[in-house]
């Protein structure tokens, strides 16, 4: 700590000229992201950090480096990288982290950590009003640690939240709701993001990064499981209406990688409910969207009972599982299904075979639903299939054998 005092607590440190060269001879600029790694470094664990009476000391280093450190002129295609690989993001990671650390050991201490907030509070209030056209570190990374910011000051947080996600100052506005990517989801900071309308303005506004927008959708998608978020919201209303296709797609793309998951009945519903809806507006569009048809068609993995409902909802996406090469994931449904309604099953399964014929039956798992689908005693039904199918191998000797079986049985 006192080698890094006396080495940029000193003006003349700061005005050393840096020339830079050809075989990358180190100059001053590559002192201080180091030090500001160092402290962040010191303060992330407690198992391993430097003793807490050098916490004020380190806090003045921070100030020192966020004082002289310029922040970068504009923001990058992807702010969270540009946020932790320049300099002044390395020394607000930093910021965060001693907070983060000083909360801490006071909750401790004292089971309360507002004093101690209050003498860091105006380098926050300092670096925040600087977030206009400006600062694009701090609006990435102070979204970042939303939930670390809920934690230091809720308060704080509240008041400053139209800072934090200036919708006034697009740039910043993109910084922060790509910094919001790698904040963890939740209820709390959910109801904070759709009480200020943060979701909202996010969802309209173009030049995010894609995966930005991924997560963004995603948060939605999650309160929607959680129970937070209605279909018939405004966020679900716009995605449907400004046809989001894609964004739709993100949502059903969760909830089929959240089936091995234990999700309850309520949960189940609301993805059957979701994939209804998406059925009946897909009915009102000039042009089917056959990406997401197809997407939904996964999520067959659902389906536990067979009513006219769900019967609707296959055969609604049926003809499309071939745009996303979703067949073995269908089939593998319908395989579970075929001993509740084995006639729905046949025709369900005989629109996929109208459309298109897979180029490959992986695992048998066509020819066993065909054969099962014989057994459940549709045999001519079996017989219309194996004989659409029979480009692909071995099933010409189906047909030959289940004609076999049907003469014998007659």
């Amino acid at each position: 700590m006192e080698f890094f005092e006396l080495l940029i607590g000193n003006d003349a440190f700061w005005k050393e000229p840096v020339i830079q060269s050809e075989n990358l001879t180190p100059t001053r600029d590559w002192i201080p992201p180091v030090i500001a790694e160092f402290l962040h470094a010191g303060t992330r664990k407690d198992a391993k950090a430097y003793p807490p009476e050098l916490l004020d000391r380190a806090f003045s280093l921070i100030k020192i480096l966020l004082k002289n450190l310029e922040p970068v002129d504009e923001p990058g295609k992807d702010a969270m990288f540009q946020a932790i690989n320049s300099y002044r993001g390395k020394t607000i990671e930093a910021l965060f982290s001693h907070t983060l650390r000083v909360c801490r050991i006071n909750d401790e201490a004292n089971g309360i950590h507002a004093e101690a907030w209050e003498k860091i509070k105006p380098v926050f209030d300092a670096e925040l009003e600087q977030c206009k056209n400006d600062n694009y570190e701090f609006s990435t990374l102070a979204a970042a640690y939303l939930d670390n910011i809920h934690y230091i000051s809720s308060g704080w947080l509240e008041t400053g939240c139209k800072k934090i996600f200036p919708h006034d100052y697009q740039n910043n506005f993109i910084c922060a709701i790509d910094g919001l990517a790698y904040s963890p989801a939740n209820k709390l900071i959910y109801k904070f993001l759709t009480e200020h309308e943060i979701l909202d303005n996010a969802l309209r506004l173009e030049g995010l990064r894609e995966q930005a927008r991924e997560r963004l959708i995603e948060r939605i998608a999650l309160a929607y499981l959680w129970g937070d978020e209605p279909i018939t919201s405004p966020r679900f209303n716009y995605l449907f209406e400004s046809e989001q296709i894609n964004d739709l797609r993100d949502v059903g793309r969760l909830f089929y990688n959240v089936r091995d998951q234990e999700l309850n009945p309520e949960q189940i519903e609301r993805i059957l409910l979701f994939w209804e809806q998406c059925v009946k507006w897909a009915e009102t569009l000039s042009e089917p969207p056959k990406s997401l048809l197809s997407d939904l068609s996964r999520l067959i993995c659902y389906i536990t009972k067979f009513t006219v409902r769900e019967n609707n909802l296959l055969l609604a996406v049926a003809h499309y599982i071939k745009d996303g090469y979703n067949e073995d994931i269908f089939f593998q449904g319908l395989h579970r299904q075929v001993e509740q309604d084995p006639e729905k099953i046949s025709m369900v399964l005989g629109k996929v075979l109208e459309a298109h014929v897979p180029n490959y039956d992986h695992e048998d798992m066509l020819k066993n639903l065909i054969i099962k689908l014989a057994g459940s005693g549709r045999i001519e039904d079996a017989l219309m299939h194996a004989d659409r199918a029979r480009k692909l191998p071995g099933f010409v000797q189906l047909y030959k054998q289940l004609s076999e079986g049907d003469k014998k049985t007659c």
